[in-house]
């Protein structure tokens, strides 16, 4: 995979317009210079309208964080709207 910048962490602000699971996606391509298209399914990693769902329901007095590995790259979803990608899971 391709990057665009080999330095991580890095931390990704959810869009309002999107949903938590585009977030992942689109924080991956960005990070990774790769088409978002070009990326294995997120289904593969986690379930997406679970996710969604998740973190839909997630407010500030219940924080919520939930990690797990896509496209290569550990994920972490954070309930205050951040996803962070910290760097290759292979390495």
């Amino acid at each position: 995979m391709d990057r665009s910048d080999d330095e991580f962490p890095k931390t990704h602000r959810v869009d309002p317009d999107r949903s938590v699971s585009e977030a992942v996606v689109y924080a991956v391509s960005e990070a990774t210079g790769t088409d978002p298209l070009d990326l294995e399914p997120l289904y593969t990693a986690v379930d997406p309208d679970c996710l969604d769902e998740l973190f839909a329901r997630a407010d500030s007095a219940r924080p919520a964080e939930l990690r797990f590995t896509f496209s290569g790259y550990e994920m972490t979803v954070i309930s205050d709207g951040r996803v962070r990608i910290e760097g290759d899971a292979e390495d």
